[in-house]
């Protein structure tokens, strides 16, 4: 959306080149400005961090619980797309095509983290735990 009207006035939106929202005005007067920082998060970070979110999804379980105990690969890439936990939980995973880059995660069927990639080494500039 970069314009509407609504109760006689005219609303106009910007957006950022990642489509952030960065300013609202009501006709010429500007209500809000947003700016966003870029973070750039080592791959080795990220994969701290799922497996940090793991552990935090697993709180009364048991040592055995925490353990996977089904696995599903992709045939042709052998990247990880589930596992199932002695507890029941099931995390899913989609990646980008060349299956270089982990792009979300579910936990027991909802989206728990989505990661956006900003370079060729695959470091990740915005990871939302939803």
């Amino acid at each position: 959306i970069t314009y509407i009207t609504h109760n006689g006035f005219g609303y106009k939106f910007s957006y950022d080149e990642k489509n952030n929202m960065t300013g609202v005005w009501a006709d010429t007067t500007k209500l809000i400005t947003s700016a966003y920082e870029t973070v750039v998060v080592p791959k080795e970070e990220v994969e701290k961090i799922v497996e940090e979110a793991k552990e935090a999804a697993s709180t009364e379980s048991t040592s055995t619980d925490n353990k996977a105990t089904e696995e599903v690969k992709d045939e042709e890439t052998s990247v990880l797309k589930s596992q199932k936990y002695g507890n029941g939980d099931t995390y899913d995973y989609t990646y980008s095509e060349d299956g270089m880059d982990l792009l979300t995660i579910k936990i027991n069927g909802t989206v728990a983290f989505e990661m956006s990639y900003t370079d060729h080494k695959h470091n990740v500039y915005v990871i939302r735990n939803l």
